[in-house]
């Protein structure tokens, strides 16, 4: 079977360490994005995009809410490309693109401009790429350490919850 096909958004996680499974969903629907836009697409491409705009900004809030002030106050000392500073940095970055990216759909003389949208696709699939194995080194994983099992099924809630209705 095709794994972009068959990526499914998750409707539970075990651990912290275990939203990676969102960014895998979430690539994935970047993929049908840029797949739709090569079969010329347009309406499809657009949508799969509005979709991965809304379920970013939950996941991303999300994080910032819950994930972040506990990272800030329990973990010391912070590792090195660890800071939290990082996280929102990254997070302003890819929120920047997503909306980039809805308003210069490609048109006009389309395949020049589809090769140059396809160029910022790259740049903005290096920047998620590692974003999200900084989280899964650090954020992730270090809060699933310091967390007990009640702490982590109570924040895990609410990111399922805001996922399956991201606005």
């Amino acid at each position: 079977m095709d794994p972009v096909s068959s990526t499914q958004l998750p409707d539970h996680y075990d651990s912290i360490s275990g939203l990676d499974e969102f960014h895998q969903y979430t690539g994935m629907l970047f993929d049908r994005h840029q797949i739709a836009l090569m079969k010329d697409d347009r309406e499809a491409a657009l949508t799969m995009l509005q979709e991965l705009e809304s379920l970013m900004n939950a996941h991303i809030r999300d994080e910032e809410e819950l994930l972040l002030p506990i990272y800030r106050k329990e973990i010391d000392p912070v590792p090195a490309g660890g800071g939290a500073e990082f996280y929102l940095r990254e997070h302003e970055q890819i929120r920047s693109f997503l909306k980039r990216f809805i308003g210069h759909q490609p048109g006009g003389p389309y395949e020049i401009s589809i090769v140059h949208y396809f160029d910022m696709c790259t740049i903005y699939k290096d920047l998620t790429d590692h974003h999200h194995a900084r989280e899964r080194t650090f954020l992730y994983r270090l809060l699933d350490k310091k967390l007990n099992k009640e702490q982590k099924k109570q924040i895990l809630k609410i990111f399922i919850k805001h996922q399956h209705y991201a606005d």
